[in-house]
Protein backbone atom coordinates (compact mmCIF):
# COMPACT_ATOMS: atom_id res chain seq x y z
CA UNK A 1 0.00 0.00 0.00
CA UNK A 2 1.17 3.65 -1.19
CA UNK A 3 0.05 6.95 0.54
CA UNK A 4 -0.67 9.66 -1.81
CA UNK A 5 2.82 10.57 -2.19
CA UNK A 6 3.75 7.22 -3.48
CA UNK A 7 5.05 6.44 -0.03
CA UNK A 8 4.99 2.48 1.12
CA UNK A 9 3.12 2.54 4.29
CA UNK A 10 2.14 -1.54 4.62
CA UNK A 11 0.87 -4.55 2.52
CA UNK A 12 -2.29 -6.45 1.97
CA UNK A 13 -2.43 -10.40 2.18
CA UNK A 14 -5.43 -12.49 1.15
CA UNK A 15 -7.58 -13.57 4.31
CA UNK A 16 -6.73 -17.29 5.49
CA UNK A 17 -9.73 -19.72 5.16
CA UNK A 18 -10.69 -22.94 5.96
CA UNK A 19 -9.53 -25.25 8.82
CA UNK A 20 -6.30 -26.16 10.29
CA UNK A 21 -5.09 -29.45 8.54
CA UNK A 22 -5.05 -30.69 12.53
CA UNK A 23 -8.95 -30.84 11.68
CA UNK A 24 -8.10 -34.06 9.89
CA UNK A 25 -6.22 -35.81 12.55
CA UNK A 26 -9.22 -37.88 14.16
CA UNK A 27 -10.17 -41.73 14.63
CA UNK A 28 -11.63 -43.14 11.30
CA UNK A 29 -15.19 -43.05 12.36
CA UNK A 30 -15.05 -39.50 13.29
CA UNK A 31 -12.93 -38.76 9.88
CA UNK A 32 -15.64 -40.60 7.62
CA UNK A 33 -18.43 -38.10 9.98
CA UNK A 34 -16.50 -35.06 9.13
CA UNK A 35 -15.13 -35.43 5.61
CA UNK A 36 -17.55 -38.10 3.83
CA UNK A 37 -15.99 -37.71 0.38
CA UNK A 38 -12.21 -38.08 1.68
CA UNK A 39 -10.20 -40.53 0.91
CA UNK A 40 -6.90 -41.82 1.40
CA UNK A 41 -5.92 -40.08 -2.09
CA UNK A 42 -7.01 -37.11 -1.22
CA UNK A 43 -4.86 -37.31 1.66
CA UNK A 44 -2.05 -38.30 -0.44
CA UNK A 45 -2.85 -35.32 -2.74
CA UNK A 46 -2.94 -32.64 -0.06
CA UNK A 47 0.49 -33.18 1.13
CA UNK A 48 2.14 -33.26 -1.91
CA UNK A 49 0.33 -29.55 -2.74
CA UNK A 50 1.36 -28.71 1.22
CA UNK A 51 5.01 -30.26 0.38
CA UNK A 52 5.04 -28.05 -2.97
CA UNK A 53 4.50 -25.25 -1.19
CA UNK A 54 7.36 -25.65 1.28
CA UNK A 55 9.90 -26.69 -1.70
CA UNK A 56 9.02 -22.83 -2.69
CA UNK A 57 9.47 -21.67 0.37
CA UNK A 58 12.78 -23.58 0.63
CA UNK A 59 13.96 -22.32 -3.15
CA UNK A 60 13.40 -18.82 -2.28
CA UNK A 61 15.44 -18.81 0.71
CA UNK A 62 13.04 -19.30 3.60
CA UNK A 63 13.09 -22.08 6.52
CA UNK A 64 9.82 -22.49 8.32
CA UNK A 65 11.17 -23.59 11.71
CA UNK A 66 7.95 -24.72 13.37
CA UNK A 67 6.22 -26.54 10.89
CA UNK A 68 3.42 -27.61 12.94
CA UNK A 69 -0.41 -28.83 11.81
CA UNK A 70 -2.27 -25.79 13.54
CA UNK A 71 -0.15 -23.52 10.87
CA UNK A 72 -1.37 -24.89 7.60
CA UNK A 73 -4.62 -24.44 6.80
CA UNK A 74 -7.29 -25.65 3.54
CA UNK A 75 -10.17 -25.43 2.19
CA UNK A 76 -9.40 -28.47 -0.40
CA UNK A 77 -6.53 -30.21 -1.16
CA UNK A 78 -5.34 -27.55 -3.81
CA UNK A 79 -6.48 -24.68 -2.13
CA UNK A 80 -3.70 -24.55 0.93
CA UNK A 81 -3.09 -21.38 3.29
CA UNK A 82 0.04 -21.06 5.51
CA UNK A 83 -0.17 -18.35 8.42
CA UNK A 84 1.84 -17.48 11.12
CA UNK A 85 4.61 -16.45 8.49
CA UNK A 86 6.15 -13.53 10.67
CA UNK A 87 7.81 -16.95 12.48
CA UNK A 88 9.72 -17.98 9.68
CA UNK A 89 13.32 -17.74 9.27
CA UNK A 90 14.75 -15.36 6.56
CA UNK A 91 18.34 -14.67 6.20
CA UNK A 92 19.61 -13.41 9.52
CA UNK A 93 16.60 -13.30 11.50
CA UNK A 94 15.42 -16.58 12.98
CA UNK A 95 12.81 -18.83 13.67
CA UNK A 96 12.14 -17.84 17.59
CA UNK A 97 9.04 -20.59 18.04
CA UNK A 98 9.46 -24.47 18.41
CA UNK A 99 7.69 -27.63 18.68
CA UNK A 100 9.04 -30.76 20.20
CA UNK A 101 7.58 -33.37 17.74
CA UNK A 102 8.53 -31.14 14.53
CA UNK A 103 12.38 -30.15 16.20
CA UNK A 104 15.49 -32.28 15.36
CA UNK A 105 17.52 -34.09 17.86
CA UNK A 106 20.32 -32.05 17.56
CA UNK A 107 17.87 -28.99 18.50
CA UNK A 108 16.26 -30.47 21.47
CA UNK A 109 16.25 -28.28 24.41
CA UNK A 110 17.91 -24.89 22.53
CA UNK A 111 16.58 -21.67 22.80
CA UNK A 112 15.36 -21.16 19.25
CA UNK A 113 15.79 -17.52 18.74
CA UNK A 114 19.94 -17.22 19.69
CA UNK A 115 20.79 -19.51 16.30
CA UNK A 116 19.66 -19.84 12.82
CA UNK A 117 18.17 -23.03 11.76
CA UNK A 118 19.96 -24.98 8.53
CA UNK A 119 18.45 -26.91 5.94
CA UNK A 120 19.19 -30.26 7.57
CA UNK A 121 17.25 -29.07 10.93
CA UNK A 122 13.87 -27.96 8.68
CA UNK A 123 14.20 -31.48 6.78
CA UNK A 124 13.33 -33.24 10.30
CA UNK A 125 10.13 -31.27 10.52
CA UNK A 126 9.06 -31.70 7.10
CA UNK A 127 9.63 -35.48 7.43
CA UNK A 128 7.66 -35.39 11.04
CA UNK A 129 4.56 -33.09 9.10
CA UNK A 130 4.52 -35.97 6.29
CA UNK A 131 4.80 -38.79 8.82
CA UNK A 132 1.68 -36.90 10.59
CA UNK A 133 -0.67 -36.58 7.49
CA UNK A 134 -0.03 -40.57 6.95
CA UNK A 135 -0.59 -41.74 10.15
CA UNK A 136 -3.70 -39.59 11.42
CA UNK A 137 -1.80 -37.24 13.49
CA UNK A 138 0.27 -39.14 15.15
CA UNK A 139 3.75 -38.32 15.41
CA UNK A 140 6.47 -40.39 14.63
CA UNK A 141 7.69 -41.09 18.21
CA UNK A 142 4.56 -41.53 20.42
CA UNK A 143 4.79 -45.24 21.71
CA UNK A 144 2.37 -46.98 23.74
CA UNK A 145 2.45 -46.10 27.50
CA UNK A 146 5.75 -43.67 26.94
CA UNK A 147 5.34 -40.46 26.88
CA UNK A 148 8.71 -38.77 26.26
CA UNK A 149 8.91 -37.19 23.03
CA UNK A 150 12.21 -35.07 23.72
CA UNK A 151 14.02 -38.29 25.17
CA UNK A 152 13.04 -40.70 22.33
CA UNK A 153 13.70 -38.18 19.40
CA UNK A 154 16.94 -37.77 20.73
CA UNK A 155 17.51 -41.44 20.70
CA UNK A 156 15.80 -42.05 17.79
CA UNK A 157 13.57 -44.79 19.19
CA UNK A 158 10.88 -45.35 16.51
CA UNK A 159 8.29 -47.68 17.81
CA UNK A 160 7.44 -49.37 14.09
CA UNK A 161 8.63 -52.21 12.48
CA UNK A 162 9.53 -52.92 8.77
CA UNK A 163 12.24 -54.99 7.43
CA UNK A 164 15.43 -54.89 9.34
CA UNK A 165 14.45 -52.37 11.58
CA UNK A 166 12.85 -53.07 14.48
CA UNK A 167 11.82 -50.97 17.90
CA UNK A 168 13.68 -51.84 21.08
CA UNK A 169 11.23 -53.98 23.95
CA UNK A 170 8.71 -51.75 25.31
CA UNK A 171 8.53 -49.46 22.12
CA UNK A 172 4.96 -50.24 20.54
CA UNK A 173 2.93 -48.19 18.32
CA UNK A 174 0.21 -46.15 20.48
CA UNK A 175 -2.69 -47.92 19.08
CA UNK A 176 -3.74 -50.95 17.26
CA UNK A 177 -5.42 -47.75 14.80
CA UNK A 178 -1.36 -46.55 14.18
CA UNK A 179 -0.22 -50.23 13.23
CA UNK A 180 -3.29 -51.07 10.79
CA UNK A 181 -2.61 -47.66 8.92
CA UNK A 182 1.25 -47.84 9.02
CA UNK A 183 0.79 -51.67 7.48
CA UNK A 184 -1.11 -50.25 4.95
CA UNK A 185 1.12 -47.82 3.84
CA UNK A 186 3.65 -48.44 0.44
CA UNK A 187 6.86 -49.69 1.35
CA UNK A 188 8.69 -47.31 -0.59
CA UNK A 189 7.44 -44.22 1.98
CA UNK A 190 7.91 -46.27 5.14
CA UNK A 191 11.62 -47.29 3.77
CA UNK A 192 12.28 -43.52 3.77
CA UNK A 193 10.64 -42.78 6.83
CA UNK A 194 12.85 -45.36 8.90
CA UNK A 195 15.97 -44.28 7.36
CA UNK A 196 14.87 -40.59 9.10
CA UNK A 197 13.60 -41.58 11.91
CA UNK A 198 15.49 -44.93 13.31
CA UNK A 199 18.60 -44.60 15.10
CA UNK A 200 19.92 -46.67 12.50
CA UNK A 201 18.81 -45.09 9.92
CA UNK A 202 20.80 -43.29 6.64
CA UNK A 203 19.30 -39.96 6.40
CA UNK A 204 18.54 -39.28 10.31
CA UNK A 205 21.39 -37.35 10.86
CA UNK A 206 21.13 -33.18 10.03
CA UNK A 207 23.49 -33.71 7.08
CA UNK A 208 21.90 -36.66 5.20
CA UNK A 209 18.22 -35.88 5.90
CA UNK A 210 16.15 -36.19 2.61
CA UNK A 211 15.07 -32.80 1.00
CA UNK A 212 11.66 -31.96 0.30
CA UNK A 213 12.05 -33.69 -2.98
CA UNK A 214 12.58 -37.40 -1.99
CA UNK A 215 8.80 -36.65 0.40
CA UNK A 216 7.13 -35.32 -2.85
CA UNK A 217 8.55 -38.69 -4.86
CA UNK A 218 7.34 -40.73 -2.51
CA UNK A 219 3.96 -39.55 -2.14
CA UNK A 220 3.76 -39.53 -5.83
CA UNK A 221 4.58 -43.31 -6.16
CA UNK A 222 2.06 -43.74 -3.33
CA UNK A 223 -0.87 -41.76 -4.74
Amino acid sequence: LLNDRGEFCGCLMPRADGGSIEELFCTAPEFARRFPDWKKPDMVLLSMNILDRIKYLHDNGVIIGNLVPENIMFMSTEEIYFIDADAWQYREFPCPDGNVYATPPELQGKDFRTFLRTMGNENFGVAVMVFMLMMQGMPPYASFERDMPEEEIRAGKLPYTVGEFKPLKDYKAPTMEARKIWSHLVRQLKDTFMQTFHEKGNHSTEKTRYPVDQWIKDLSYYY
